[in-house]
């Protein structure tokens, strides 16, 4: 009895297996015709981004502690006009992430990688995710979760799968990269026939898994735009209740602007029980509460599936923080339980310097 004892307190003394960890990256705009001096500081952030992920990665116990990286969109690649300047994005996007200590990274369209946020143009996101994994190939993989999906306009949501001490995590790509519309309800009408498909063949994806736990990557989240919900002025209200009209979408200050097939069909997603989260991306807000919780919220009345298992990474890009005081930029981290719960933490940037870490509150 003793000896039994003594080995049930041996075994309680052996360190616990490692949860499986990971990262999230979002909104870098390393390529910016727009503001090219912003895109300069925003590429120097997206590096200063790899090198403390690579300290985390191997300095930490235990080391190479995270399994992949995943960048939620809006590299900036609607900058990338003719062939010559594609092939010097592409050199310039493949020597940043090759000194990456984390060798698999996954990827998902933005807006800003569409030209006029058509869905029509997302070719131009497939040939250069293509040519990177190919350009990679021999020290990286470079995982595109929605590739091409046999038509000019839609993607496929791909399946990247992890199984770790026993529980298999399924991470489901998912293309809403046009889901903003440019904020008109025309594009939103002429859509809505792609953006429906995308939305099917991401359920028709996740009937496929057969992982214990999934969790959704992609772009644009469907709640209030902080812009919109909290600072916009009323002129831009005001065009605004024209162009949700014109698209018969009555969520005045969602980030989406889509007509009303596309949030029903949404809502096969966010309704599956075996999706414990939606990671997102897209704004560029400096209040850092907005990536905390969503107690900000304006519109009260979105479902609880969608809110609760929402997650929503804040930008490293510079556009619309270049005032004076706090930003808030950075990069996530996610530890998954066995339970499939995420457990967030967010790693703020000043500048191009990392402030101490904290865990990252979520109240939904």
């Amino acid at each position: 009895m003793k000896t039994l004892g003594l080995l049930l307190l041996l075994l309680a003394a052996l360190p616990g297996q490692a949860a499986m960890e990971f990262v999230q990256l979002t909104d870098p705009h390393v390529f910016d015709k727009k503001r090219p001096l912003e895109a300069v500081q925003s590429k120097a952030a997206f590096k200063a981004c790899i090198e403390r992920i690579n300290e985390l990665h191997t300095n930490s116990a235990p080391a190479n502690r995270f399994s992949f990286v995943a960048l939620t969109g809006d590299i900036g690649l609607d900058s990338l006009t003719d062939a010559a300047n594609t092939r010097q994005g592409l050199d310039e996007f493949r020597t940043l992430i090759a000194g990456s200590a984390v060798k698999t990274w996954l990827f998902v369209p933005g807006n800003n990688d569409l030209d006029g946020e058509f869905p029509t143009s997302i070719g131009k996101y497939h040939r250069f995710i293509s040519t990177l994994s190919n350009d990679l190939s021999a020290s990286m993989r470079i995982i595109d979760l929605c590739p091409s999906g046999g038509s000019p306009t839609n993607s496929r949501s791909r399946t990247f799968s992890l199984t770790d001490n026993g529980v298999t995590y399924d991470f489901l790509g998912f293309d809403n990269a046009s889901f903003k519309n440019e904020n008109t309800g025309e594009q939103a009408k002429r859509f809505a026939g792609q953006q429906v498909q995308n939305v099917v063949n991401l359920v028709t994806e996740l009937a496929s898994t057969t992982g214990d736990f999934a969790y959704v990557l992609y772009h644009i989240p469907e709640i209030d735009d902080p812009y919109y919900a909290r600072t916009a002025p009323e002129s831009v209200m005001e065009k605004r209740r024209v162009e949700k009209r014109i698209a018969g979408d009555p969520w005045l200050y969602s980030a989406w602007t889509v007509s009303p097939v596309v949030r029903q069909a949404w809502e096969k997603v966010t309704n599956e029980p075996r999706v414990m989260a939606l990671i997102a991306g897209h704004f560029h807000s400096s209040d850092r509460r907005v990536y905390e919780n969503l107690d900000w919220l304006k519109t009260t009345n979105y479902s609880l599936q969608s809110t609760a298992k929402l997650m929503i990474a804040p930008p490293i890009s510079c556009k619309l923080q270049t005032g004076p005081g706090h930003t808030a930029r950075g990069f996530r981290t996610y530890v998954a339980e066995r339970s499939g719960k995420l457990i967030p933490t967010t790693h703020w940037l000043q500048g191009i310097q990392f402030e101490p870490e904290s865990p990252t509150r979520r109240v939904p």
